[in-house]
C-alpha cells in the first residue's frame, strides 16, 4: 500500500478534496492522518446484514463480534497497561503496531473464520487443517491477501500438517506451548455441537483444539469457553451461563482434566469478575486470556464497553478482545454492534456471505 488508506476515501460525506463535514482547515489531525475513526464516518459502500431472527443475531453477533473486536484490538496489540491508561482505546484505530488500514484483522480472525467455512461446507478436521494451511502458505481467508502476524505455536503446528502429520497431532503438547491459538478460534464450534451428545461435544472441542494447540490446559480452555458460549446462546444471562459452564465442566471432564483444575482456580471458582484490574493479567497465556476475557466480559454492560475494557489492559489487545467480543456478540447480538464498524471491516462482503452459509449450516 504505497499511502495510507484514510475513511474519507470510503465516505459518502467526500466531495472531490473536501468534506460536507469539515473544512480542510478544521478537520482533525487523527482523521487526515488515519489514526482514529471519524465520528461523522458513513460509507459509501454500505454493507447490510440482514438479521431475520434472535438466532442469527446471537451467531451473526459472535462471528462479526469477534472479528470487529479482533481489529479494534490489533493496533495497539502489545501496548502495555500505562499506555493504555495514558490514551485509552475507545473507537476503532489505524496504523498502529502492524501499520495496518482501519477494519485489519489478524490471525485470530483468519483462522477462526477458517473454522466458519469448514462447518458451512461440511465439517471435517482434514477440512479445517487444509484450510489451515492455505491460510500460512497462501495467505487464505487475510484481509489484504497476506499473512502479518502469526503465534509461533500455530506456525509450528501448520508446518506440520503440510509435512503429513495427523492434524490431530499437529499441535503442541508441552506446557509451554499453552499459548491462546486455539481459545481464539474455538468459538464457531458453540452453534455447530450444541445439539450433540456431551462425548461428541468432547471429542470435536478436543480435537481443533489439539490442530495447533494439544496440551490438556488450552484444551480445557476451550471446553469451558465454548460451553459458555452454548448456555449463552440458550438464553441464559452472563453470570448463569458462566456458573453452568463450570458445573458442566466439573461433572463431565473430571476424569480427564481434573489434574489441570487447579491451573483454573479462579475461572472455576465462580467469582472471576471479582477480580481487581491490577489481578487481571493480559498475556497470551492461555489462561491468562481466558480470565481477562470472561472478566471484561461479566463486569460490562455492552458489547463496545467489554470490548474497550479488556483492550485496554494493554498486552495480547486482539486475542483477548476478539474472544471476549465474541461472548458479548452472541450475548447482545449483533445488532447492538456500533454498524460503523461492521462498515470499517476489510472484506466485509465475503464475510457477510460466510456467515450467512455458518447460519444455515448450524440451524
Amino acid at each position: 500500500m504505497n499511502r495510507k488508506e484514510i475513511q474519507c476515501d470510503k465516505c459518502t460525506f467526500k466531495s472531490g478534496m473536501s468534506c460536507k463535514k469539515y473544512s480542510v482547515l478544521s478537520k482533525p489531525s487523527y482523521i487526515k492522518n488515519a489514526y482514529k475513526e471519524c465520528e461523522f464516518f458513513l460509507s459509501n459502500e454500505p454493507l447490510e446484514v440482514n438479521i431475520s431472527n434472535e438466532t442469527e443475531n446471537r451467531v451473526k453477533g459472535a462471528v462479526f463480534g469477534a472479528v470487529i473486536a479482533d481489529a479494534l484490538g490489533v493496533p495497539v496489540e502489545f501496548s502495555n497497561r500505562s499506555e493504555r491508561d495514558a490514551d485509552k482505546v475507545k473507537e476503532m484505530r489505524a496504523y498502529g503496531t502492524y501499520s495496518q488500514p482501519f477494519g485489519t484483522w489478524s490471525d485470530d480472525s483468519s483462522l477462526l473464520l477458517c473454522l466458519v467455512e469448514t462447518i458451512a461446507e461440511g465439517y471435517t478436521l482434514e477440512g479445517l487443517a487444509e484450510k489451515f494451511v492455505k491460510y500460512m502458505f497462501d495467505a487464505y481467508m487475510t484481509p489484504f491477501d497476506s499473512v502479518f502476524d502469526i503465534g509461533n505455536a500455530t506456525a509450528k503446528a501448520i508446518r506440520n500438517i503440510k509435512s503429513g502429520i495427523s492434524p490431530e497431532k499437529c499441535g503442541g503438547t508441552g506446557v509451554s506451548d499453552n499459548g491462546n491459538g486455539s481459545l481464539m478460534r474455538i468459538l464457531p464450534l458453540a452453534f455447530y455441537i450444541k445439539d450433540m451428545p456431551v462425548s461428541e461435544q468432547l471429542r470435536i472441542i478436543e480435537e481443533v483444539s489439539s490442530v495447533t494447540h494439544g496440551h490438556p490446559v488450552s484444551v480445557l480452555a476451550c471446553i469451558i469457553y465454548v460451553y459458555i458460549a452454548i448456555n449463552l446462546f440458550d438464553g441464559m444471562d452472563k453470570k448463569r451461563a458462566y456458573i453452568s459452564a463450570i458445573d458442566f465442566v466439573k461433572n463431565n471432564t473430571a476424569h480427564k482434566y481434573e489434574n489441570y483444575f487447579s491451573t483454573f482456580d479462579r475461572v472455576l471458582s465462580g467469582d472471576i469478575a471479582s477480580l481487581k484490574e491490577n489481578e487481571v493479567k493480559s498475556t497470551g497465556y492461555v489462561v491468562d486470556t481466558l480470565e481477562a476475557s470472561l472478566w471484561g466480559f461479566l463486569n460490562e454492560k455492552s458489547y463496545s464497553d467489554c470490548v474497550f475494557r479488556v483492550i485496554n489492559l494493554g498486552g495480547d489487545t486482539d486475542t483477548i478482545a476478539c474472544v471476549a467480543g465474541g461472548l458479548a456478540g452472541i450475548y447482545y447480538g449483533l445488532n447492538t454492534i456500533n454498524d460503523n464498524w461492521v462498515q470499517m471491516l476489510q472484506k466485509k462482503e465475503m464475510i457477510d456471505e460466510m456467515v450467512e452459509r455458518y447460519c444455515q449450516s448450524v440451524k
